[in-house]
């Protein structure tokens, strides 16, 4: 969950070889994720919609509900566990 809220627009590299950057991975290295072609166009449509609205963080790729990116790790996280069933 951390690598993903983690994730800044700088670490997606959509060219010739789209590519994910995962800066702060397992043991603090640096990874780099191949995104294929339907991987870029879901990513390009997210960064179309990011774009289009106002946040506190321009370059963080994934926001909270309420546009900061700092509260999304626990919002991820009350999400995982309600998704939870027992």
């Amino acid at each position: 969950m951390s690598e993903l809220c983690a994730l800044n627009k700088e670490d997606v590299q959509l060219g010739e070889f789209p590519t994910l950057i995962v800066r702060a991975g397992k043991g603090r290295k640096r990874r780099y994720i191949p995104l294929g072609e339907v991987g870029a166009d879901v990513v390009q449509d997210w960064l179309d919609l990011h774009n289009s609205i106002e946040v506190a963080d321009q370059e963080a790729m994934i926001i909270s509900l309420d546009h900061r990116p700092e509260d999304l790790d626990s919002q991820l996280a009350e999400l995982a566990m309600s998704s939870i069933s027992i």
